[in-house]
C-alpha cells in the first residue's frame, strides 16, 4: 500500500514529458504565421500612415492655390509653384528611404448645362508605393475646390514682351522668358460679367469697374498696382504695360509673379489669375563695396551682392586668372584665397569679382589692388556696423567682421554703471544676459595672434543708439521692465473649492515649483479667483473640492488678464 503510494507520487515519466514537448511544438508552429501576419500588418499600417500624411499635405497645399492654376498638368510638374508639388515624395521609413508616387485627377464642373463657366473642381489625390511590404494599397483623398469670387471673372490672362504680337504661351514644361521691357499684360473678362463693371452712380459719386495688375519679384519686392478702368471702347480686354525696374539692361532680371484681379463697379473682386515668368534682358549689375586684405599666405575678399535677381554665382579672379567661384546662395559673400606658395611683404596683385547670371552673362568687373603684408606686424582693422537688439532680458549683438586675415576672435566690452565686463567670442555675434530694466553700453575689438587688438573700436550701424565715451561711440542697449500679468482661474468643477493653490514652474516650465501665496479658499461654483503681478511662464494650479475630489492643470501665463478654465476632476 505504501509502495503503491510512493509510485503515484513520482514525477512525469519520459513518455509524458515527450508528449508535452510535442504538443507545445505544434502549438508554437501554429502561432508563427500569426506573428508573421501581425508584423506584416504593422508594417502596412505604418506605410499607409505615411501615405495618408502625404495625401493630406497635398490637399492642404491645393487649397492655397489660385483656382485657375489647379490643373493636372501643373500639379504633376516638379517645377510648378517653386517645387511645391510634383509626382513623388521621398520619406525615411524603418525599412529605409522609400519613394511614394503621387497622382492627381482634376475634374472641372460647370455652373450649369447652359453656362460653361467652371464653378468648382473635384481633385483626387492618390498616393501609392511599390515594393515591400506587400500587398500595397493606395491611399485616395478627394476634395472639392470652389471658385471663390463675387465679382467679374477673368477667363484669360497673358504676359508678353515688348513685341506686341509675341504673347508667350503657358507651356509648363519649358522655361518661360521675357526678353525685353516693358512687359505687356492683358486680361480678358467674361463678357457676361461686363455689365457689373459699367459705371454706377452711388450718391454723388460715380463708380466704375476695373482690373488691377500686380507684380511681385521672387525676392519679395511688391511693385505699385496698375489699375485699368472699364471702357466701352476696349470691352472685355484690359491691357497695360509694366516697365521692368532698373536703370540698364539686365538689372531687373529674375523671376516675377504677374497677377490680375477684376473688380465690379461696386468693388467686388472676382477670381485672380497669376503667371510666373523669368525676365532676361542682359548681363547682371556688378557687385559693390568690394574690399579685401592680403597676407603672406592668403587673401580675404568681401563684397555686397549684385542687385539683379537672376545671378547664379560670382567668379573671382587674381591677376586675370580665375581662382574660384562663390554661389549666390552663400550666406556671406566673400572669398578666402590661399596662395600656392608664401610670398614676401609688399607684393602687389589685382583682384576682381564678376557676377554671372543663369545664361552665363558676366557683369562689369569690380577690381582692387592689394599688397601683401606680414601678419606679425599687422594690427587688425576694426569691425563695422555694430548693432544690438533686446530679446527679453538679453542683449543680442552682431557686427560685420574685420576683413583682416588671421583674426582669431573679438573682445566685447560691456559697461553697466561703473562696472566694465569683457567677453570673448570667435564669431561676429554675441548673445549676453543683461537683466530686466537695465541700460548697458557695448563696444567690440578684433584680435589676432599674440593678442594684438585693433587700434579702434567698431563703428555703429546707422540708426543704432550711440553713447559717447571718451570720444568713442558705444552702442546703448536698454531692456524693458519685467512684464507682470494676471491669471484668472474659474471654478468649473460644479462644487465649491475648499482650496485652490498656484505654483510657478519658471519661464520655460522646467524650474522647481514655487507656491504663489496666499492660497484661495471657498471658491464657489462658476466663481473666479485672480492672482496678480505674476512673472511670465508656466503655472500649475491644484484644487480640492468640498467633496474631497482633487484636480490639477497647467497653463502658460504670457498675456495680460489671461483667463484659464479649470476642468472637472
Amino acid at each position: 500500500m505504501n509502495s503503491h503510494a510512493r509510485r503515484g507520487e513520482a514525477g512525469f515519466s519520459f513518455v509524458e514529458l515527450l508528449v508535452t514537448i510535442i504538443i507545445a511544438g505544434i502549438a508554437f508552429a501554429a502561432m508563427v504565421p500569426v506573428f508573421v501576419q501581425a508584423q506584416r500588418t504593422s508594417s502596412m499600417d505604418k506605410m499607409r500612415a505615411v501615405a495618408l500624411n502625404v495625401a493630406q499635405d497635398r490637399i492642404e497645399k491645393l487649397r492655397q492655390l489660385d483656382f485657375e492654376l489647379v490643373t493636372e498638368e501643373n500639379l504633376a510638374d516638379n517645377s510648378f509653384y517653386f517645387g511645391e508639388f510634383g509626382d513623388t515624395w521621398t520619406e525615411a521609413t524603418e525599412s529605409g528611404t522609400k519613394d511614394f508616387d503621387v497622382a492627381y485627377v482634376v475634374t472641372e464642373k460647370p455652373v450649369s448645362a447652359t453656362d460653361s463657366r467652371i464653378a468648382y473642381k473635384v481633385v483626387t489625390v492618390t498616393v501609392s508605393w511599390s515594393g515591400p511590404p506587400q500587398p500595397a494599397k493606395d491611399v485616395v483623398l478627394t476634395t472639392m475646390l470652389y471658385r471663390q469670387y463675387s465679382g467679374p471673372m477673368i477667363v484669360d490672362f497673358t504676359v508678353a514682351d515688348s513685341n506686341l504680337g509675341n504673347i508667350i504661351s503657358g507651356d509648363p514644361n519649358s522655361e518661360l522668358v521675357i526678353i525685353s521691357s516693358p512687359v505687356n499684360l492683358q486680361a480678358t473678362v467674361n463678357a457676361a460679367d461686363l455689365d457689373a463693371m459699367r459705371p454706377r452712380t452711388v450718391g454723388a459719386a460715380t463708380r466704375v469697374g476695373r482690373v488691377d495688375f500686380n507684380v511681385t519679384s521672387s525676392t519679395g519686392t511688391v511693385y505699385p498696382t496698375i489699375s485699368v478702368p472699364f471702357s466701352e471702347a476696349t470691352g472685355a480686354v484690359f491691357s497695360t504695360a509694366w516697365p521692368a525696374p532698373g536703370g540698364s539692361a539686365g538689372e531687373s532680371d529674375g523671376y516675377y509673379a504677374f497677377k490680375a484681379v477684376a473688380y465690379s463697379a461696386m468693388s467686388s473682386p472676382g477670381n485672380s489669375w497669376q503667371l510666373i515668368y523669368r525676365i532676361e534682358t542682359g548681363p547682371p549689375a556688378g557687385v559693390t563695396n568690394f574690399a579685401g586684405v592680403a597676407g603672406l599666405t592668403s587673401a580675404n575678399l568681401t563684397w555686397d551682392a549684385s542687385t539683379t535677381g537672376d545671378v547664379d554665382h560670382y567668379a573671382v579672379y587674381r591677376d586675370g586668372a580665375e581662382i574660384g567661384t562663390v554661389p549666390k546662395s552663400a550666406g556671406s559673400l566673400g572669398f578666402a584665397y590661399s596662395y600656392p606658395t608664401p610670398e614676401a611683404a609688399g607684393v602687389s596683385h589685382t583682384y576682381s569679382v564678376v557676377a554671372v547670371d543663369w545664361q552665363g552673362n558676366p557683369s562689369p568687373a569690380a577690381e582692387l589692388t592689394l599688397n601683401t603684408v606680414d601678419p606679425a606686424s599687422l594690427v587688425p582693422l576694426p569691425a563695422t556696423d555694430l548693432q544690438g537688439q533686446v530679446v527679453n532680458t538679453r542683449a543680442r549683438l552682431t557686427w560685420v567682421a574685420s576683413p583682416t586675415p588671421g583674426v582669431l576672435g573679438y573682445e566685447v566690452y560691456r559697461t553697466i554703471g561703473a562696472i566694465t565686463t569683457t567677453f570673448v567670442t570667435s564669431a561676429a555675434t554675441l548673445d549676453v544676459e543683461q537683466g530686466w530694466n537695465t541700460t548697458a553700453v557695448y563696444q567690440v575689438k578684433p584680435y589676432v595672434a599674440g593678442g594684438v587688438l585693433a587700434a579702434s573700436y567698431a563703428s555703429l550701424l546707422l540708426g543704432q543708439t550711440p553713447v559717447n565715451v571718451g570720444g568713442v561711440d558705444w552702442l546703448q542697449v536698454t531692456t524693458g521692465a519685467e512684464p507682470r500679468y494676471s491669471l484668472v482661474i474659474r471654478n468649473t468643477t460644479n462644487k465649491t473649492l475648499n482650496s485652490l493653490r498656484l505654483y510657478y514652474l519658471g519661464p520655460a516650465g522646467s524650474d522647481p515649483q514655487v507656491e504663489m501665496t496666499p492660497a484661495a479658499t471657498g471658491v464657489a461654483k462658476d466663481a473666479t479667483h485672480t492672482w496678480s503681478n505674476l512673472a511670465a511662464g508656466l503655472y500649475r494650479w491644484d484644487w480640492v473640492t468640498s467633496n474631497n475630489k482633487t484636480g490639477s492643470q497647467t497653463g502658460w501665463c504670457t498675456g495680460p488678464d489671461l483667463t484659464i478654465y479649470g476642468s472637472t476632476p
